[in-house]
């Protein structure tokens, strides 16, 4: 009875498996780190503790970028799928965070088959969980994803719902305040004040045009600045001499 007692306290837990896989990736012990990521994530499907569902979104995650790392990409998808389930599940602020990441990379997998239904509805999902996650982290996988569904339905010529999104990409990116989600911000504000100037309305592209500038300066990454760049062309034309207000 003891022994069996003894044995309970000790069994190995989602969480811990995780930790020691993560661990052996970052060594760089791949082989390793997928097996023993494996198991968390089978530890995770067998308990009712959120935690331990976090922590198999994180070993999922992890599991995805080993199988995309090497090439096996219905691996990785399935991999990101698992973390995206996982993440939602468990309600914590990390399992949604690393669901958001989760549902980014998955896009970017569905992007190498071509499936263009699978693409949108890994962006809403990353957007979904990271502004339910309230994470840096998460918000800037938000804004990322809100950005990208702009362009996809930007291209699909629905530029009332591109506008959406591209506003969901500047409020995620400044909440985030990370140079990766302000950049997202930077093209995203970009792309509205595109869509805006076609519309005629040039009061509203300007404002976007001088928020792209403001998310470039504030992200400090040459994408971003690039859309700032771009957007102070087109501020240039509309208003002459307005450099934005900064």
């Amino acid at each position: 009875m003891a022994d069996d007692k003894f044995r309970k306290e000790v069994a190995p837990s989602a969480r811990t498996v995780f930790n020691a896989g993560s661990k052996l990736y970052v060594e760089g012990n791949v082989e390793e780190a997928q097996r023993i990521c494996r198991r968390a994530i089978e530890l995770a499907y067998s308990s009712n503790d959120p935690l331990d569902s976090e922590a198999g979104a994180k070993a999922a995650f992890t599991l995805g970028l080993i199988l995309d790392d090497s090439s096996n990409t219905s691996g990785a998808y399935t991999a990101y799928k698992e973390s995206l389930k996982m993440g939602r599940e468990s309600g914590t602020l990390e399992g949604l965070e690393t669901g958001a990441q989760a549902a980014i990379n998955l896009a970017a997998v569905s992007r190498k088959t071509m499936d263009v239904k699978s693409v949108t509805q890994a962006y809403l999902d990353a957007l979904e969980l990271g502004r339910l996650s309230k994470t840096p982290v998460g918000q800037e996988a938000g804004a990322t994803a809100a950005f990208n569904l702009g362009l996809l339905l930007e291209d699909a010529g629905d530029l009332y719902r591109a506008a959406q999104a591209y506003r969901y990409s500047m409020d995620l990116g400044r909440a985030s305040e990370t140079g990766a989600g302000q950049e997202a911000s930077a093209k995203a504000a970009f792309g509205l004040g595109l869509i805006l100037d076609r519309n005629k309305d040039l009061d509203g592209a300007a404002q976007a045009y001088r928020d792209s500038l403001t998310f470039a300066k504030l992200s400090a990454t040459a994408e971003g600045w690039e859309a700032g760049q771009k957007a102070a062309y087109n501020l240039n034309l509309l208003a002459p001499g307005d450099s934005g207000g900064n």
